[in-house]
């Protein structure tokens, strides 16, 4: 522990001058004991005496019957006597118990001097690890372990070169070592506490992410070796061990330390205490351990474990197991003959961990897209890349698992979820008409019968384009068929083109509006199944006083509208009025008043200038057919009607639908810990007000809005949402998700947002309901965002899919952000430019590293309290091209 709090520290502080003080201090009294024979050991060191074997054999030893020893007034004779008089006598543990056996007299005097003046010290530590160092350096023992002395007899060469040698000078030459050594980056930490116990602090679990244990190999205790280190760290006068009457020949001190992973009945399941520790807190534990080669010729009896043992053992926690083995020679202090073994290396990691490694991979090779034959039927805001959500589900389930989406919207995961390649169940939970209609008749099983029945309405629909006719410029015919009108309504009314085609041309025409075109276009016209509803006012998505859904739609569009809505109302077969509606509901937002660039990001905003008048009939007819056509693929991919009503009816390939506020789901409804994956995409903060974007379709379907339950930040009059509410809201949410959500089970989550302060509120939430926050994942999109186009420094493109496990939060304490944070941040920053990425936007670098860095370093809540958002931080280390609204390294 010693050795590895000096190796982890950055830098030391110590007093020479006063250490020497110290050391001399003691070792001036122990001379004084021992004058005449520290000069017969000098002479006969310095002649290479061989009557250094009687000399040591003489010296006095304190574990021998005879000893006698006047300290001053006071008489030592027993180890009893030393522990008494313990503040009365100079320090002489290694003087009294190990001259002339391991060390000689002056070597001892040298020793129990150094450890008088470490006890001085408040640098213990490095102390200790430097004194280590020069009693190994000079130990009369093999190898420099101190397991037991050598025989002087047969090894007088090396007797003689080890006592010569002044321990002192190498502890000192040693500490000016470390001292001149200044390291960099973060101090490391150590503990002197069996493995056991340093595997119950929550910091261990919390920070560490590898473990690497390299435990005994046989029965042989390894304090055996650092006896002496130990003696000399506690200083305690010892009593001495004794084995069948006799004194140990290592001189061992009683009560020495006795490992149980060295006791071959205890080892494995010692062991296994860490296997079942790393493996349930997805830490990857690598093993080192030796056994032999040829297991017929080469005894195993003192081994541990078998090698096959462990490797079982490691199998049975861990979902991976590499084993990696290398051809080593061994030997022991009793045999000279080396022994032929494998060095193994066994690495044991839980997959769930290599499952984000594998789905970033996954994603990095992936072009986001909500695009398919399926899901160009379905307009919905926000809606999510679905490839992205197949890859999270085919990475992180398995058979039978539960996938739930507390926040549904279109279904994207539920959708995934029941793709005929898995065999899982799903649950989604929403609050609205809607999003829950959308959902359910996406994956409605036509046959043939229905298909008749749709092309029939679709010629019924034909005949609406009568109510598009006009005069074609270049022959005349009365029946050529506008596509769409450009018209500005301010500051005057006005048509500015008219797009049509003809049977004249292959090519869509253009024309000056005639006094004839005004005029249909314009005409007032009875509407009667579509209800002209007034809209809540919130100036935040276009909606003014007195608004309603009226002016939302040219007159033609609306009064078109209501004719496919009465053909609609018509049809008695439940089934296909569905298929209807949910073919009508994806027409609505492209009917409404549009503008030409901007046409799908504020749903209720009517332009002033460039807008778009479309032909609703082709715009229908235009959706059955893709509806059709998408059949063979929903078919082959999909499960349909696969909705049940409630979580006693869910199986697999099944899914549930509740509709209500995430934070209202009670355990009758989805029970506690039951689910396995969620994948979601909570509303976020006022950018998205889902309900108030309802009132769009309320008038055509007559849906019902809860505006109660919602989450949601915004000012619409009427409407007491602010940041408190929503907060307050999210944490009762997602309190509710994790009570149903499985221990150790993963959450995704879609979230972005710039400011610092969302991110320290929004994860405390997490971590108070126990979803800690692993990873994110930066998932480009080419399409950009009204608010990207406003304000592309601060604003998040893109996606960001955030990464959380529900395990136990342990309150880890937060820290102050300083430069050496700052730096990192910076660093983070710049590693991330690459050859072939000398651009990045502010979105991907708060995913791909710098976001992850503070929230997993506790650094949220101070960075938040100085910076609203990172961008100042990045303008240290970065510079920002507005032209292209992307930082770059700086002077490029």
């Amino acid at each position: 522990s010693n050795i590895s709090s000096t190796l982890l520290r950055n830098c030391y502080n110590v007093d020479f001058n006063e250490l020497e003080k110290n050391y001399l201090l003691n070792k001036n009294k122990l001379l004084d004991l021992f004058t005449d024979e520290i000069k017969l050991e000098d002479k006969l060191l310095e002649n290479s005496d061989k009557m250094i074997i009687d000399f040591d054999n003489d010296l006095p030893k304190i574990w021998k019957d005879d000893f006698s020893l006047l300290v001053g007034n006071v008489s030592i004779k027993t180890i009893d006597d030393l522990n008494k008089n313990i503040d009365l006598i100079p320090f002489c543990l290694f003087t009294l118990y190990y001259s002339g056996i391991y060390f000689g007299l002056r070597q001892s005097i040298e020793i129990d001097s150094i450890r008088y003046a470490i006890e001085m010290s408040k640098e213990k530590d490095i102390l200790f690890t430097c004194l280590y160092y020069a009693m190994k350096e000079a130990s009369f023992s093999k190898d420099g372990h101190m397991a037991q002395p050598l025989n002087h007899e047969k090894n007088l060469k090396k007797l003689f070169n080890v006592r010569s040698k002044d321990i002192y000078n190498i502890f000192i030459n040693k500490l000016t070592d470390f001292s001149d050594c200044n390291n960099e980056g973060v101090e490391g930490k150590s503990f002197n506490l069996p493995f056991d116990e340093i595997i119950k602090k929550g910091e261990v679990k919390d920070n560490v992410g590898f473990i690497y244990a390299d435990p005994p190999y046989t029965e042989m205790q390894y304090s055996r070796y650092f006896h002496l280190l130990t003696t000399i760290t506690n200083y305690e006068y010892p009593y001495m061990t004794y084995k069948n009457g006799k004194l140990t020949t290592g001189l061992y001190a009683n009560n020495r330390y006795q490992s149980l992973i060295s006791n071959r009945s205890r080892a494995l399941n010692e062991l296994k205490k860490l296997i079942n520790f790393s493996a349930q807190n997805n830490i990857t534990l690598c093993f080192s351990y030796a056994y032999p080669i040829d297991v017929e010729k080469q005894a195993t009896d003192r081994y541990t474990m078998s090698i096959d043992e462990l490797i079982n053992a490691m199998r049975e926690k861990f979902d991976k197991v590499d084993i990696y083995k290398e051809n080593y020679l061994h030997c022991n202090n009793k045999n000279s003959e080396q022994k032929k073994v494998y060095e193994y290396l066994i690495i044991g990691s839980n997959l769930i961990d290599n499952k984000i490694e594998i789905l970033k991979d996954r994603i990095s090779n992936i072009n986001a897209t909500n695009k398919s034959p399926l899901y160009d039927n379905m307009l919905y805001w926000s809606q999510k890349p679905f490839n992205i959500t197949d890859a999270i589900i085919d990475v992180f389930t398995s058979e039978k698992d539960v996938v739930m989406d507390p926040f549904m919207g279109s279904g994207v995961t539920l959708i995934e979820s029941l793709r005929k390649n898995y065999n899982l169940k799903s649950i989604g939970i929403d609050i609205n008409d809607v999003p829950i209609f959308l959902c359910k008749n996406t994956l409605n099983k036509l046959n043939e019968t229905l298909i008749l029945k749709l092309n029939n309405i679709k010629n019924e629909v034909y005949k609406y384009y009568k109510y598009y006719y006009t005069t074609c410029s270049n022959c005349g015919s009365k029946e050529a068929v506008i596509k769409k009108i450009l018209y500005n309504t301010s500051p005057n009314f006005e048509i500015v083109d008219i797009i049509y085609n003809c049977s004249c041309s292959k090519k869509s025409l253009h024309k000056i509006p005639t006094d004839e075109d005004v005029e249909k276009f314009v005409q007032e016209r009875n509407v009667s199944t579509i209800r002209n509803i007034n809209l809540i006012e919130n100036s935040r998505i276009a909606v003014k006083t007195g608004e309603k859904i009226s002016d939302k739609f040219s007159k033609r569009s609306l009064f078109i509208l209501d004719l496919i809505k009465s053909l609609i109302e018509k049809e008695t077969d439940k089934q296909l009025k569905n298929i209807l509606l949910y073919i009508y509901t994806s027409i609505i937002h492209k009917s409404k008043i549009l503008d030409v660039k901007m046409s799908s990001q504020w749903p209720l905003w009517v332009p002033k200038n460039n807008c778009i008048e479309r032909n609703i009939p082709s715009l229908f007819i235009e959706s059955v057919d893709n509806y059709i056509s998408s059949y063979d693929y929903i078919e082959q991919n999909y499960y349909t009607d696969s909705f049940v009503s409630s979580f006693e009816n869910l199986k697999e390939k099944k899914s549930l639908i509740i509709q209500k506020g995430a934070q209202n789901i009670d355990s009758t409804e989805v029970p506690d810990k039951c689910v396995d994956l969620i994948i979601t995409d909570p509303p976020y903060l006022g950018q998205v007000p889902y309900s108030e974007y309802m009132q769009l379709y309320q008038a055509f379907l007559d849906n019902k809005i809860n505006y109660e339950s919602e989450i949601v930040i915004t000012n619409a009059k009427g409407r007491k949402k602010d940041y408190a509410d929503y907060m307050n809201l999210m944490n009762d949410a997602f309190a509710n998700i994790s009570r149903m959500l499985k221990d150790d089970a993963y959450m995704f989550l879609y979230f972005h947002d710039s400011d610092l302060s969302v991110w320290n509120d929004l994860i405390n939430i997490f971590n108070n309901n126990d979803l800690i926050f692993k990873t994110s994942i930066h998932i480009t999109k080419t399409k950009k965002t009204l608010k990207k186009i406003l304000d592309p420094k601060k604003t998040m493109n893109g996606e960001s899919l955030l990464i959380f496990k529900k395990e136990k939060f342990n309150g880890s304490k937060q820290k102050e952000i300083d430069d050496l944070c700052l730096e990192e941040i910076g660093n983070i920053c710049v590693n991330m430019f690459q050859d072939d990425n000398n651009l990045i936007s502010t979105s991907e670098l708060y995913d791909n590293g710098v976001l992850e860095y503070v929230i997993k370093n506790n650094l949220l809540k101070s960075i938040s309290s100085k910076y609203k958002d990172l961008t100042d931080i990045f303008s240290i280390y970065l510079d920002w091209d507005s032209e292209i609204g992307m930082w770059k390294l700086k002077n490029e």
